[in-house]
């Protein structure tokens, strides 16, 4: 550890249940708070020498447990200096946009599905995982058959419900929808230098084959894949004073 690591540490407080930045403290007090039991090998700590959020276990001598990957990590990083700042509690939403799917790995084959709440402060990514969707699935087709629907009536209420919910994000309070998936993260808007629209096309025809909405920040780039109409996602970015 370097001299300049001695102060400056900050934390993700989970015991509030709404990922509470702590800090900043010495490496003594984070060192305490480990040694308490109060921060375990997989919560996170930051400081302005690391690149990203990292878990207890990967700072060497802060704990003496084998490092894992926490799937809760932020997949952003802070701007040198300045650890993310922690959301107002007037903060708004302003607009939602679902269906945005995120593609990684080789050829693009791990895809993530997103919805994109856009509020005064922030862009909140939040994922629809596979088992929300099987639970969203299961629910609309005990809701269908309660409701006298047959065989297809149920399947047509399986294949609609994680289409809409999105739309439960415009009541939610932007911290429940963060915390509400481990997978979720934020961009703070001030860290936002572009936002651009694009569609691929192939053939000799130019036809389009699909459309993009990429956000670039201070720490890097997010590529989201439309799936629906991509002017209407440019004129709800628009709207929320993001382009």
């Amino acid at each position: 550890m370097t001299k300049s690591m001695d102060t400056g540490w900050f934390y993700i407080n989970r015991a509030t249940g709404t990922d509470q930045q702590m800090g900043p403290l010495s490496w003594e007090e984070l060192y305490s708070l480990v040694a308490a039991g109060t921060l375990q090998s997989d919560d996170l700590v930051w400081h302005p020498d690391l690149p990203q959020w990292t878990p207890v276990a990967q700072i060497s001598g802060l704990a003496p447990a084998p490092a894992p990957m926490a799937a809760s990590a932020h997949d952003y990083a802070p701007a040198a200096g300045n650890a993310p700042a922690a959301a107002p509690g007037n903060e708004r939403t302003l607009a939602v946009v679902g269906g945005l799917v995120q593609s990684s790995g080789f050829m693009g084959v791990k895809r993530r599905t997103y919805t994109l709440i856009l509020t005064d402060y922030r862009i909140i990514f939040a994922e629809l995982t596979r088992e929300k969707m099987s639970a969203l699935a299961d629910q609309a087709r005990s809701d269908a058959k309660t409701q006298g629907k047959g065989f297809l009536g149920q399947w047509g209420a399986q294949l609609g419900a994680s289409g809409r919910y999105h739309e439960i994000y415009r009541q939610m309070p932007p911290e429940a929808a963060l915390a509400e998936t481990p997978g979720n993260f934020a961009i703070d808007r001030a860290t936002i230098q572009k936002v651009k629209f694009r569609s691929s096309t192939s053939g000799d025809d130019g036809t389009p084959t699909s459309d993009y909405v990429i956000i670039r920040t201070s720490a890097g780039k997010y590529k989201m894949q439309v799936n629906g109409s991509l002017s209407h996602v440019r004129k709800t970015f628009r709207e929320a004073g993001l382009c």
